[in-house]
């Protein structure tokens, strides 16, 4: 929310006083201004997605321009700068779906199917871009170009159970761990693992 104040500093009358504001979209015309005499607008702008993904980086700025010109005056104006506070941050949440064919929760046979459920959501209040899925395990490799604050994408991939799987893990104390990966051209990569016994 601005205040925009016009004020006639000199002695004579003013007429036809545009006041202009294109950021907010205020135009109005005071038909008189006395000498020593002010008009105040108030006038206002919503914050977009756009300001914040394109002012990135936690240094941008708002920057707004009011002008006054009268028919006995040149045009005068004023700016304000409100600053930007961006706060990129990615999410990842792994699961295990199931684990089949007998659904027991446990990979105790060569051929069984772990799936699993990765979610990557933005967390932040910035588009984030580029954002790349990884998880070398089961080969999940996927890039979603574009995602919106508050926004999620969802994965399903599977592993099929190898019987090395079992005979390097013997005892009965080993577990299948797996670690997938999202990162994004606006913040460091973060991880989350899923172990089955």
């Amino acid at each position: 929310t601005y205040n925009v104040v016009v004020t006639n500093s000199g002695n004579e009358t003013l007429t036809n006083v545009v006041v202009n504001d294109p950021l907010t979209g205020l135009n109005e015309t005071i038909a008189s201004l006395a000498p020593g005499a002010t008009q105040t607008f108030t006038t206002t702008y919503a914050v977009t997605q756009s300001d914040l993904d394109t002012n990135g980086g936690g240094d941008g700025k708002i920057d707004n321009t009011a002008t006054a010109d009268s028919t006995q005056t040149d045009p005068v104006s004023d700016s304000e700068q409100v600053p930007l506070t961006v706060n990129p941050l990615l999410s990842i949440d792994k699961q295990v779906v199931s684990v089949d064919p007998n659904g027991n929760g446990i990979a105790d046979h060569a051929g069984e199917v772990i799936t699993y459920n990765v979610v990557v959501t933005n967390s932040g209040n910035e588009t984030l871009t580029n954002v790349v899925v990884n998880d070398p395990l089961t080969g999940l490799n996927e890039t979603i170009a574009s995602l919106a604050p508050g926004a999620t994408q969802s994965f399903t991939t599977t592993y099929t159970v190898q019987q090395s799987d079992i005979d390097s893990n013997g005892g009965g104390d080993g577990d299948i761990d797996n670690t997938a990966t999202a990162a994004s051209n606006q913040t460091d990569p973060v991880s989350d693992s899923e172990q089955v016994p």
